[in-house]
């Protein structure tokens, strides 16, 4: 939504003040970069995970019952 102007109808709810990161954006001041990690722990809680990765976050966060 940074970098794309297109979805602006879809997030009229964004407050206003927040907008100023788009013209930090178009002016070369900040990057944004893609914060996706695969190993993220939290992705037990959103996503269908494989049995070994599932165990794997869950004994992470301290919820195995190992």
């Amino acid at each position: 939504m940074a970098k794309n102007p297109q979805f602006h109808n879809q997030s009229k709810h964004i407050a206003i003040q927040w907008h100023w990161i788009q013209e930090l954006i178009k002016h070369d001041l900040i990057e944004i970069e893609n914060g996706q990690d695969p190993e993220q722990t939290a992705n037990v809680l959103t996503k269908g995970l494989p049995h070994p990765k599932h165990r794997k976050h869950i004994s992470e966060m301290g919820l195995a019952l190992t």
